[in-house]
């Protein structure tokens, strides 16, 4: 599939980071599934508190020596998984950052997929997330995940509470509470503090937006891309993730 082309450009990516809003989850899920049909060992991971995956075979060890062997030895039999450090309340403890970029090292792994939750549901970044990503140099590719039904709040009927934090770092976002498209297009293509300046930092990126079955919904993400392209963000991808269907338009 062209997806999986272009988010494995090179054949040393070996680490795709998923960040964005919360259907990144159902994009890994596909991804790792996909991945492993190709005949893959594929481990997942994080690096906060996350909720429990519905697929996948899951290892938890606090400690990461244990971790490792644990694993290692089920990646024998398994093809996708899951790591954590603890179980509570059906969250799953992340690993630091440092482990992830052992993981990756080990050669059982043929794919390390990162899953990094932001402090809000939607695909927004506070800037310091941003940093952060920015920063993690074992990171191969990027695929930054954009549900379009959180903007414009009146007509989707969605609405996301944001921290007061990401209030603060982009105070001209919202307007009357309302993301829009002009702001949202402004937030991305910012490469001082918004995400073109993590699109630069990585080698390669991939950008989903998630459009759900709505036509009003697919036409917006047409527009959309067409003004990233405007910026050069590219490849920019349709999706429904529910339903796994992916359409490239950029």
């Amino acid at each position: 599939m062209r997806l999986i082309e272009d988010l494995l450009v090179s054949p040393k990516d070996r680490c795709l980071a998923f960040a964005g809003d919360q259907n990144r989850q159902y994009l890994i899920e596909w991804v790792a599934e996909e991945l492993a049909r190709l005949g893959k060992r594929v481990v997942v991971t994080h690096p906060r508190e996350l909720l429990l995956p519905s697929t996948g075979h899951i290892v938890i060890e606090r400690n990461f020596e244990a971790l490792q062997k644990e694993f290692s030895r089920r990646l024998t039999d398994q093809t996708v998984i899951y790591l954590g450090k603890g179980i509570s309340d059906n969250q799953v403890k992340g690993l630091s950052e440092k482990e992830i970029e052992k993981i990756k090292s080990f050669n059982q792994v043929d794919f390390l997929l990162v899953d990094v939750p932001g402090r809000t549901s939607s695909a927004l970044l506070t800037r310091e997330e941003i940093e952060q990503l920015a920063n993690w140099e074992f990171i191969d590719n990027l695929v930054y995940c954009i549900a379009l039904e959180q903007m414009d709040s009146e007509i989707s009927e969605v609405r996301i509470r944001h921290p007061q934090e990401l209030l603060e770092d982009f105070p001209s976002l919202f307007v009357d509470g309302i993301l829009t498209q002009e702001s949202f297009i402004r937030y991305l293509t910012d490469d001082q503090r918004g995400l073109m300046k993590l699109f630069r930092q990585c080698k390669h990126y991939v950008i989903i937006l998630s459009i759900g079955e709505q036509l009003v919904m697919e036409n917006r993400g047409i527009s959309f891309a067409r003004e990233l392209s405007q910026f050069n963000l590219k490849p920019v991808y349709l999706a429904n993730l529910r339903e796994n269907l992916f359409k490239r338009i950029i």
